[in-house]
């Protein structure tokens, strides 16, 4: 791309392309280096997600073939270029279970997990995390109702999640301390999360978290949640 082109694309092509990825290479964003379409390449490269990337260039990829465009290109670089896509793919947030989480004809939950995953395929991971904000309240409360845990609208969420642990000690189901410790660290994460939430998310209008920190807090979440899944048993 040193010339500045992409494959075979013209400027409309090179949009449409994107926009048939649910993606606008057109964004003011992508244009921080520069008009060229190799420049914004490189830029969107730069700031989308990992796994946002990698569908990208396997999409680059699977057209640079069809179009013969890769004919003089080095088959092992080529290859290369998957290897790369496999491993940011290993950076994407693990979705895939989520649905078992969702209580039985729990219809809000569904939606939830079906905009989570519909945001994070659009590269808009920070309406991601303002769904998985909403998610986890709604299921925490729900786990809660189960348990016979008194569930008020104005309840915060680290104060049912320190009811439901004394729950859990009651039942007896957990076995370690260091279990305990470690989901009572989980109050006060949540408690952060509210914050995170409100002012670093597009639940208002924010200036939004560094993407390196939202995949770390979007996987953390995700991994109390599946714990606590887990503890309940819960079926669809």
């Amino acid at each position: 791309m040193e010339s500045g082109y992409v494959l075979n694309f013209s400027d409309k092509t090179f949009a449409d392309f994107f926009s048939d990825l649910s993606l606008d290479i057109t964004h003011q964003k992508y244009f921080k280096n520069g008009t060229s379409k190799a420049k914004r390449l490189r830029a969107f490269w730069e700031i989308e997600e990992d796994y946002i990337v990698s569908r990208v260039l396997r999409a680059l990829i699977s057209y640079g073939d069809g179009e013969g465009c890769l004919a003089d290109s080095n088959p092992v670089l080529i290859d290369e270029c998957r290897h790369i896509c496999d491993r940011l793919t290993n950076g994407e947030p693990d979705l895939t279970d989520l649905e078992n989480i969702a209580v039985i004809n729990n219809l809000t939950l569904d939606l939830l997990i079906s905009e989570m995953k519909s945001s994070l395929e659009k590269g808009n991971p920070e309406a991601a995390l303002d769904r998985l904000h909403t998610f986890t309240t709604n299921f925490i409360r729900n786990i809660c109702e189960k348990n016979s845990i008194k569930v008020a609208r104005d309840k915060p969420l680290h104060s049912l999640i320190g009811e439901y642990i004394k729950t859990l000690k009651q039942r007896e189901l957990l076995e370690s301390v260091m279990s305990e410790r470690i989901l009572k660290s989980n109050i006060s994460i949540l408690e952060a999360f509210n914050d995170v939430r409100n002012n670093q998310s597009l639940a208002h209008d924010n200036q939004t978290l560094n993407k390196l920190e939202r995949k770390f807090i979007f996987n953390s979440v995700i991994n109390a949640i599946r714990f606590l899944k887990n503890i309940e048993n819960l079926e669809i």
